[in-house]
């Protein structure tokens, strides 16, 4: 009798356990069913204030998505964790979405100017491409929710069932609502394309261990760059400070007029709307007259454009050739983490980080260049010049990357003042 008592309670706590677990499940049913029940569309009012806002509203921006994020990517899901080599715009057809037509729900907790930089984005994407974002119906199930879920980020292309474009507090900016978008559309970022390493050089060792992966190299075809250069001006290119671990330039580009160019876009580039008008095969937009600029193959006059020295750079009206008594042992990659005391490797690969510095391709190019440059990109200017018989820098007062307010502090330090000489002269004021 007593085992037929123990075997009953046995019984009820395992069907109490089951009727709480049940109930929990339902009920998270219903929220969510709620929270999409309380999603909205863009509504006449917000198109009517988009055109109200000023220069401003539109072109700030104050801080870049991967800050925003903690250093976590902008791209996320499935298609992110991938090792396959990805796609600079995907091609296959399952992940465009059909007609060019994106459905859509809004959470409820933007204010009324974030809902007019919505609306001014999505107008841009109406009136410069074929692209349509529409209000999503009660039947639809595959469909974009914009919400402040977890910073800036959003998968690429279309996905099955509702798909998160998360645009959280710091992310409502309209050119990183742009730069967002055109993930949903289906591109990835600019110096992931394949042929990225003959216009910018990364900058292995300045970037944070976490974000290695957001640095490998996109496998495309001529088709797959639907005919477009490498776009320096693109929406979709970061800056020269992108996950950097210490402050230092993580990439920069060859052409060195360009330097103050990656990261700050303000709004689609030219390249940007071809590239989506012809993913999407927008006929009546391919045809409208956009302003010509020269391509990037044509500003390329010379293969020793992709290495000029910093001295003899378009930025100098005056040319001056340095001469530098210079003792430097060969590079050798770090063999500590100094941070956590354990080995660390120097990569040329995101995808492989087993692969040595001494196996980089761009080896030989900064060793026969270090004698003409006035930095070490891939130790920080960290180098000791036993005396430098040129003049001063006062006659390059520019700043060579975009995010030198963000460095300011570094200007004087010792081991990289030399190096924050060249690439922010200005900010730093050695002009």
């Amino acid at each position: 009798m007593r085992y037929i008592y123990r075997d009953l309670i046995t019984l009820w706590n395992n069907l109490f356990i089951g009727i709480t677990v049940l109930f929990i499940l339902i009920n998270i049913h219903n929220t969510q069913a709620k929270i999409l029940q309380n999603t909205y569309a863009l509504n006449e009012d917000d198109f009517k204030n988009a055109e109200n806002l000023t220069k401003d509203d539109l072109e700030s921006s104050s801080i870049s998505i991967e800050a925003i994020n903690n250093y976590k990517p902008d791209i996320r899901g499935p298609v992110a964790s991938s090792r396959r080599r990805r796609r600079n715009g995907v091609s296959r057809p399952t992940k465009l979405w059909p007609n060019a037509v994106i459905p859509y729900a809004i959470s409820p907790h933007y204010t009324s100017h974030e809902r007019a930089l919505l609306a001014r984005a999505v107008k841009q994407y109406h009136e410069k491409t074929c692209i349509r974002f529409v209000p999503r119906s009660s039947g639809q199930t595959d469909y974009l929710f914009i919400g402040k879920v977890d910073g800036c980020f959003s998968e690429v292309g279309r996905t099955s069932g509702v798909q998160v474009l998360s645009l959280d507090n710091g992310c409502m900016e309209y050119p990183t609502i742009i730069h967002e978008m055109m993930h949903v559309v289906g591109f990835y970022h600019e110096h992931e394309r394949w042929d990225r390493d003959s216009y910018i050089d990364i900058i292995w060792q300045n970037i944070d261990r976490g974000a290695l992966d957001q640095f490998g190299k996109v496998d495309l075809t001529k088709t797959s760059y639907y005919g477009q250069d490498y776009d320096y001006k693109s929406i979709l290119h970061y800056d020269s400070l992108a996950f950097s671990k210490n402050g230092l330039p993580t990439m920069l580009p060859k052409m060195t007029s360009m330097a103050t160019t990656i990261g700050n876009a303000k709004d689609f580039s030219e390249v940007d709307l071809k590239k989506i008008n012809r993913m999407y095969k927008c006929t009546d937009y391919i045809d409208i007259e956009l302003k010509k600029r020269p391509t990037n193959s044509e500003m390329i006059t010379h293969a020793r454009a992709l290495a000029v020295p910093i001295y003899n750079s378009p930025y100098n009206k005056n040319p001056i050739q340095p001469t530098f008594t210079y003792t430097r042992n060969p590079y050798q990659p770090l063999n500590q983490d100094s941070q956590n005391n354990r080995p660390m490797n120097v990569v040329t690969q995101a995808s492989n980080p087993n692969v040595p510095y001494a196996n980089n391709p761009f080896k030989s190019h900064y060793e026969s260049s270090i004698q003409s440059s006035a930095f070490d990109p891939f130790t920080g200017g960290e180098e000791q010049y036993s005396s430098i018989t040129s003049k001063d820098s006062e006659n390059y007062c520019v700043d060579r990357i975009t995010v030198c307010w963000w460095t300011k502090s570094r200007c004087h330090l010792g081991n990289v003042k030399t190096m924050m000489r060249t690439l922010c002269a200005k900010t730093c004021g050695f002009c």
